[in-house]
């Protein structure tokens, strides 16, 4: 080709590993009965690329094996790197399997947050109310009756690992026989930035035949 050939090498690896622990107690005490869980998770994810790019070839036989030997050639790299952690404890209680009460707590945090920001509470709450199972339904013994409602509130962490931060870019620029490099600021950060966060409230009402 014109160009005297090309060649391109761009090796990378990216890791990600997840790491949890759960412990959960279950017993039944006569009428009541209680399931209760406790979780601590964290998880990582890096990754590092790198790219050649030659052209202008005068002995193409080593080809990508040896980019060096191009007359033209950019090189560039790059790197990234997040992570994550939570807690959670869950109570699931139930009275004579009539009365239903499930009560969770999460803390999270995210790298990509401000510095005071990386971490939030998510509360959520649930009654539920089997009124079938009650002395004054025994006279309807075909009618499958339940109350329920919930109360919770959800995080969104889906802003970009760096967002928080001012980020740089770099660029060339030639002044007649001579090229620099230019690094300037592409965006500006936002130390406050946090979880967010959506509140969520349910009223159901369950029935069979």
């Amino acid at each position: 080709s014109g160009n005297k050939g090309q060649a391109i090498k761009n090796p990378s690896e990216e890791r990600n590993w997840i790491y949890n622990n759960i412990l959960t107690y279950l017993r039944t005490f006569g009428n009541h009965q209680v399931n209760a869980t406790l979780l601590y998770s964290q998880e990582g994810r890096n990754a590092e690329s790198s790219t050649l790019n030659a052209q202008g070839f005068d002995n193409p036989v080593l080809g990508y094996n040896n980019v060096g030997l191009g007359t033209t050639v950019t090189v560039g790299s790059s790197a990234w790197k997040e992570n994550s952690i939570s807690y959670m404890a869950r109570l699931n209680y139930s009275f004579m399997n009539r009365y239903l009460l499930t009560a969770t707590f999460r803390r999270d945090g995210f790298s990509g947050f401000g510095p005071e920001k990386k971490f939030a509470n998510f509360p959520s709450v649930s009654l539920g109310w089997v009124v079938s199972d009650e002395s004054f339904m025994k006279s309807i013994p075909w009618l499958y009756l339940k109350l329920r409602t919930s109360y919770g509130e959800n995080g969104n962490q889906g802003i970009g690992r760096y967002s928080s931060f001012s980020r740089m870019t770099a660029d060339f620029y030639v002044y007649g026989p001579t090229t620099a490099i230019a690094v300037y600021p592409s965006s500006l950060g936002n130390s406050s930035l946090a979880w967010e966060k959506t509140a969520s409230l349910n009223v159901g009402l369950d029935f069979g035949l």
